[in-house]
């Protein structure tokens, strides 16, 4: 189990987020505070990182990714430990949900993978997060953009700040905390008129059982593959999973769970 896994399954949230925050405003100054930083906590060097500006830049596929100081954990996630691939990727073709797109490192990965006859539609609620995810995605045509979250309902809500720019969250409250512009995925789905979902990568913070609660008609009438971060624990300090592999029994879902992720696919009839 590499250090972080450790870390996020011993550690609060509230100080596991702040003391990483700390950590990586120092580390991020120049990469040879940064290289060994992410080696001791990952256990490798992350390929693709420059520091620019006291700030990672990151490179993929000849894109070049802006984002906050902090988000350096983010882009090991997608780009190296590749950790919504495990439970299987989007295809040539596929339309792509990406629930908490943060500045949009795997709508990208997503959209290379698709191709331009798929679609990668990114969600995310964050104003500051939308500016890098816009201009992060400029130029690529088969991502739509769409600046909301997710839930059981439609209307507004509270979206509490974190001294992490990555875990914003409606579940976590917290003194400070924005309006935002609230919707379910089954609305979004018929609003963007998709006919079929394919794939839904989902990083919410805690939020997992209200957004599935709010996609019942995807989930009877699509059979999309989900991949999503559920390391998070409620506010009594339980872990979601459980809860969100029983909610996805009832729709045909047979779940695998790793290191706090959740991989589902519908059994096959």
């Amino acid at each position: 189990m590499a250090p972080i896994e450790l870390i996020r399954w011993l550690v609060p949230t509230r100080i596991r987020i702040k003391s990483y925050v700390w950590a990586i405003s120092i580390a991020r100054r120049h990469k040879w505070l940064l290289y060994p930083f992410l080696f001791l906590l990952h256990g490798h060097i992350p390929q693709g990182i420059t520091v620019v500006d006291g700030k990672p830049l990151y490179h993929y596929n000849g894109i070049k990714i802006d984002s906050p100081g902090d988000s350096v954990e983010a882009y090991v996630e997608v780009f190296h430990d590749k950790v919504y691939d495990r439970g299987g990727i989007p295809q040539k073709g596929d339309v792509v949900i990406d629930i908490g797109a943060y500045v949009g490192m795997y709508s990208i990965r997503a959209s290379k993978l698709v191709g331009s006859t798929g679609l990668v539609v990114a969600v995310e609620p964050l104003p500051s997060n939308l500016a890098y995810l816009e201009n992060n995605l400029d130029g690529l045509s088969n991502i739509k953009v769409v600046g909301c979250a997710l839930s059981n309902y439609v209307g507004k809500g509270e979206l509490y700040s974190s001294p992490s720019t990555a875990a914003h969250s409606m579940t976590y409250k917290r003194k400070d905390f924005i309006k935002v512009k609230v919707t379910t995925l089954d609305r979004l789905v018929n609003d963007l008129g998709l006919s079929r979902v394919d794939y839904i990568k989902m990083d919410a913070e805690g939020s997992d059982l209200n957004i599935l609660a709010g996609a019942t008609n995807v989930l009877m009438n699509n059979s999309p593959v989900l991949s999503m971060a559920c390391y998070h624990a409620d506010p009594k300090g339980k872990p979601y999973f459980p809860k969100v592999i029983e909610y996805l029994k009832n729709f045909g879902y047979k779940c695998v769970t790793e290191k706090g992720y959740v991989y589902a696919r519908k059994e096959v009839q």
